[in-house]
Formats: structure tokens, sequence, C-alpha cells
């Protein structure tokens, strides 16, 4: 990856790596030990619910709580090495994720609060 991420520097681009299920700490690790200045994270909102912490979660109102929360985590933790997000939300009744933002359970409102917050200007 580091190889990629100095093609990428030499190109004037940077590389978003997305994640999908596993372990929140096995990301952000990933990305830590890349270290590159052009290799970061790719956020995606709703893959966020694929994490095992909140997919393990079977209330419903604790999943959506964990869910967000996991989000607002991600933002702050990844800060300057969050490159992009993957804006999508997801729809409660079946957890489905790739639905139109602002229609399922994740709280755009406080995302953005966090995005501000760490001076995020990335893409969506």
């Amino acid at each position: 990856m580091r190889r990629i991420g100095d093609y990428a520097g030499e190109n004037s681009v940077r590389i978003g790596v997305e994640h999908e299920g596993g372990t929140c700490a096995d990301y952000l690790g990933l990305v830590a030990t890349v270290a590159h200045p052009f290799v970061g994270a790719m956020l995606g909102l709703g893959h966020c619910t694929y994490f095992q912490s909140v997919l393990a979660l079977r209330d419903p109102a604790e999943h959506v709580v964990a869910l967000n929360e996991t989000i607002r985590t991600m933002v702050r933790t990844l800060g300057a090495h969050l490159f992009s997000l993957h804006a999508h939300d997801v729809r409660q009744s079946d957890w489905r994720d790739h639905r139109c933002v602002g229609s399922g359970v994740i709280d755009s409102r406080a995302l953005f609060e966090e995005l501000k917050g760490v001076g995020y200007a990335g893409l969506f």
C-alpha cells in the first residue's frame, strides 16, 4: 500500500481505503500501519453497521445508537487521515445499507458536527 501511496503522491491523488465488516480496531490499525500521507480512509457510513461491535447487537435501538457512536468515533479517530466518505444511510427494518442519506438511522446532523470538528474538507 505504501508503493501505491508513492505512486498516488507522484500523481497528486490520494487513496482512500474503504472498509466492510471486521473490527473498527483492525481498520484503524490498517490506516495507521500504512502511515502514508497519500493513503488514508474512505469511511463507508452505512458499512459501519457491519463492524462486529455493531452487527452483534440485536436490539434495534441499541444497534442504532452503536452505529451512530461508531461513525462519530471513527471520524474523530481518523481525523486528517479521513480522505473521503461513502455517504449512504441504513434502513432499520432490515439493516440494508446504500439507502439515500437522510432516509435511515444515521444521524446526519451529528455526523456533520463531528466532521466540522475535525476540519473535514474531503469528498462525499
